[in-house]
């Protein structure tokens, strides 16, 4: 249903003109009242997250109803498109409106300046500056033009003409390059040069990386050398406790931290993680199954921190979203024969399953031992779907034998990204580890802040907790004021012989919703 629903949304194509007429289904002949019921349905799918089916909606209203109920329609198609990526189809949808003073009026013309700037900034990231500075003219003829500030930075960026204004950050680099985890420190270390030392969009900005090696001293040691060195932001360590004591540290002197670790538990105090976490995994699991159409699930959870961590994320943002967890069984990962739980969740085999999709959170090697001994207890392979994580995108669940079981897996993964992956072997002449681009990314993220701390005078902390987060091929990254992150993830399938993207994770989070989807239009007529 999804991915119907995508293909659908990209195909509204492009319009031209002021007033463009919008493709749809055949006018259904609605009755009045029953074009308010569509426009219910629609907003509520928006706001659970099931964007693809709200498209599919308001691409049938926008030439039904009232001129008021038009303009909820294009609002709506424009906000749902906005959300799966489509900015430039979203801003299309909103051509030949009129963003006056009644509260619909209002919440398009947000909607609109807020495309116009994350159009500004997809161009600067992917296309250059001139092209960049194309969005931004069209925003400064806005009569409403929300989000100045960011506006503001783009501008700065994109000013070619403007004198160079130097921007300098020295940063401390806690890494292991000594001891047993030299390799993975030092392809981190790489990573980290590679973006720092590529041409960038960032004129005049000089970011020195110090490195304090973790493996021959403590990581509070290395804090400490880094803090009487002067750094104005420190990166790494790796693990979860030495996160947290850095912070300690660092904190006290103003200085901010962006670590490594995974774990949440180490979020907060000073600290900012730039990892991928299992929590967003949970998250983006549960959305896809949402938009998949999957209404009723069931859980089967090993009893372990990562297990719990998982579970309690898709049951959260399950709940949002509309999905009912009928069951939920937990059961100890170590044992080989899971009959008993495995009874517990499907009974005897013999009824129809209550659900149409099952989470597992676990690791590949513990997939098929699940999926062979539910079909032993009669639930056929492609009866039902089962939904993971990251540790599944593992070439042992492709094999011949296993296979067969597993085909229709789903799971959320980060996007590869082929430009780091190029630019990394290019450059040191071997492929990255998988957690070297979370490093580029930093490295990325370590050029914008110098660029923006000099520009705006801001502190390092608060640039690092901007709503609209940062450009990343890896995933877009959105640091939280908790510390946590949210990180664009695609979502993967088992496929008849490799991992098939059903979902591109987003290099760009999405702009907000707006406020009402269904604003009074009290005022002044709409015209199209």
């Amino acid at each position: 249903m999804h991915k119907k629903g995508y293909v659908a949304a990209v195909a509204l194509g492009v319009w031209s003109g002021i007033a463009p007429a919008l493709p749809v289904v055949a006018q259904s002949g609605y009755e009045v009242g029953v074009v308010r019921g569509q426009l219910e349905r629609a907003a509520a799918a928006v706001s659970r997250g099931r964007y693809a089916e709200a498209v599919e909606i308001y691409r049938v209203l926008v030439n039904q109803g009232t001129e008021g109920e038009k303009g909820q329609s294009r609002l709506g198609l424009a906000a749902a498109l906005s959300q799966m990526g489509e900015d430039e189809q979203a801003l299309r949808v909103l051509e030949g409106t009129v963003a006056d003073r009644t509260p619909l009026g209002q919440e398009v013309a947000a909607l609109r300046g807020r495309l116009v700037l994350q159009l500004a900034e997809k161009a600067l990231h992917t296309k250059g500056a001139e092209e960049a500075r194309r969005w931004l003219v069209q925003y400064a003829r806005l009569a409403d033009a929300p989000d100045r500030y960011r506006y503001t930075r783009l501008m700065a960026v994109t000013d070619t003409y403007a004198p160079v204004q130097e921007a300098f950050l020295k940063v401390g680099v806690l890494l292991p390059v000594t001891g047993p985890l030299a390799t993975l420190g030092s392809d981190l270390m790489d990573a980290l040069s590679l973006a720092v030392l590529e041409e960038g969009l960032w004129p005049g900005t000089h970011v020195e990386l110090k490195v304090y090696d973790v493996g021959s001293v403590s990581a509070q040691q290395a804090a400490l050398m880094a803090l009487n060195d002067g750094v104005g932001l420190i990166v790494g360590p790796l693990e979860s406790k030495n996160v947290v004591a850095v912070a300690g540290l660092a904190k006290s002197a103003g200085v901010p931290v962006v670590g490594f670790s995974t774990d949440k538990a180490a979020a907060g105090g000073g600290a900012w993680l730039a990892g991928y976490l299992a929590a967003e995994q949970g998250h983006q699991v549960a959305d896809y199954a949402a938009q998949a159409g999957h209404e009723r699930v069931a859980a089967l959870v090993p009893s372990n921190t990562y297990g719990y961590e998982l579970y309690d994320a898709f049951k959260a943002r399950a709940g949002v979203e509309g999905v009912e967890i009928t069951k939920t069984v937990f059961y100890n990962p170590e044992n080989v024969d899971l009959g008993a739980s495995l009874r517990s969740l499907v009974g005897d085999g013999t009824s129809p399953l209550p659900f149409s999709a099952l989470f597992v959170p676990t690791g590949a090697a513990n997939l098929p031992l699940v999926a062979s001994q539910l079909e032993v207890r009669g639930v056929a392979a492609g009866e039902m779907v089962y939904l993971g994580t990251a540790l599944w995108q593992d070439a042992g669940l492709l094999s011949p034998s296993v296979l067969p079981t597993v085909r229709g897996a789903t799971f959320a993964v980060p996007p590869r990204s082929t430009k780091f992956e190029t630019a990394f072997n290019e450059a040191y002449g071997r492929a990255p580890l998988g957690l070297s681009l979370v490093a580029y990314t930093v490295g990325e993220v370590l050029e914008e802040l110098a660029f923006e701390h000099t520009r705006t005078g801001q502190s390092l902390q608060e640039i690092l907790v901007r709503p609209e987060g940062f450009y990343a091929e890896g995933g877009y990254l959105r640091f939280l004021p908790n510390g946590e992150n949210v990180r664009g993830l695609s979502i993967v399938k088992i496929g008849a012989a490799q991992f098939e993207e059903v979902v591109r994770g987003l290099p760009l989070a999405p702009v907000p919703l707006p406020d009402n989807l269904l604003p009074a239009t009290v005022g002044r007529g709409w015209f199209w």
